[in-house]
């Protein structure tokens, strides 16, 4: 009884814990995958603004020690020494321009909303109404009117004469004629009869068909800046002295990520775990 109390105390904190409920994979070494929208304070900027640095060091900085209390804290509290603990990722501060708002305005810029960087901001592609110019073809008709006179000499009387000029309809005039009372010779007067001619020519008119046009017109868009969602995706390597099961490697991976929310850190989703 002494030796079984003996064995007890001195097991690590690590696997008391794994004695209970724990389930899954048992192992030292668990791999962390992190999607977050940082704060601007892991980022830097030549015209620093919301809380950036000024060089990519001071922004790397701060990363690295949010980033280490929260995990090395968390296994803290549940028995496993930070100094018995190896942490290995890699860290790149971005440079970034930021405006503050709830969306995009302009190009080329991250949106900062309730102390994350939230979104990125590119510019949207122009989109174009198609116009076309109609063609165009006229026709202009030429009329003319000509009046051509006719001397009919006739050996008898015709009261009504009737004369057709090409395909022309032809008006006759009154005629008036004298005959004399000798019945031996009758003599009717040279008749002049007038015709009007309505004439339609044909004009050949030459005209010079417009050749199809295709404009292109920019229609101002109503929102010319697209939004993008922004977030750095990375992994941690987290190694310690004892087997941890992967159920209270996800269980601190919760803890890691409020403590990481504290200090404004957005994540798109949750902390995944995967055990070597």
């Amino acid at each position: 009884m002494i030796l079984a109390l003996f064995l007890y105390v001195a097991l690590p904190a690590s696997v008391v814990l794994a004695c209970g409920p724990a389930t899954g994979t048992l192992g030292n070494k668990a791999l962390l995958h992190f999607n977050l929208a940082p704060p601007p304070k892991y980022t830097y900027s030549d015209s620093p603004s919301h809380g950036q640095m000024t060089s990519a060091q001071a922004a790397e900085s701060n990363a690295d020690r949010d980033l280490q209390l929260a995990i090395l804290s968390t296994l803290a509290e549940n028995g496993i020494m930070e100094d018995t603990v190896t942490l290995s990722y890699d860290y790149k501060a971005p440079k970034l321009n930021l405006e503050a708002g709830q969306h995009c305005t302009k190009p080329n810029t991250f949106v900062v909303y309730d102390g994350a960087i939230l979104y990125k901001c590119i510019a949207a592609t122009a989109r174009g109404k198609r116009s076309r110019v109609k063609r165009q073809e006229t026709d202009s008709p030429t009329e003319g009117t000509t009046t051509d006179t006719v001397d009919v000499t006739t050996g008898t009387t015709e009261p009504t004469t009737t004369a057709s000029v090409g395909t022309t309809e032809a008006v006759t005039s009154t005629v008036t004629t004298t005959v004399s009372v000798d019945p031996q010779t009758i003599t009717t007067k040279s008749v002049e009869i007038t015709t009007v001619k309505t004439t339609t020519e044909n004009v050949e008119v030459t005209t010079t068909e417009s050749p199809e046009v295709t404009t292109t017109t920019t229609v101002p868009d109503e929102e010319p800046v697209q939004t993008v969602e922004f977030q750095i995706i990375g992994t941690v390597t987290v190694e310690t002295p004892q087997p941890i099961f992967e159920s209270q490697w996800k269980s601190f991976a919760e803890k890691i990520q409020e403590k990481l929310e504290q200090h404004h850190v957005f994540f798109t989703g949750a902390i995944l775990v995967d055990m070597f």
